[in-house]
């Protein structure tokens, strides 16, 4: 039972919000939310478990954020019909 209580707190909850998140916002908004994940995570793990990260675990979390961030800024905005073509349906019928 602790077992499955594990499993639904650690995985099945978090997805389900996620993707309840993606629905009601924009990709590019949730794109950079997740990709503060990694330091909230490490955030809450020194707050509740007292594990600290050194400072060469702090430098990739922040190359991840970046990373992660700059990917979701750098991605082409769809238009209307969903193309990433950057044509705005000029000339079209």
């Amino acid at each position: 039972a602790l077992g499955v209580l594990v499993g639904l707190m650690s995985s099945v909850i978090p997805y389900s919000l996620e993707l309840e998140a993606l629905r009601t916002m924009s990709p590019r908004v949730f794109g950079i939310l997740m990709s503060l994940e990694p330091a909230v995570a490490a955030l809450v793990g020194m707050a509740l478990l007292g594990e600290f990260l050194s400072v060469r675990q702090w430098i990739a979390v922040v190359f991840v954020i970046v990373a992660c961030a700059g990917a979701t800024v750098a991605s082409p905005r769809p238009n209307v019909e969903g193309s990433t073509t950057g044509d705005k349906g000029e000339g079209s019928p």
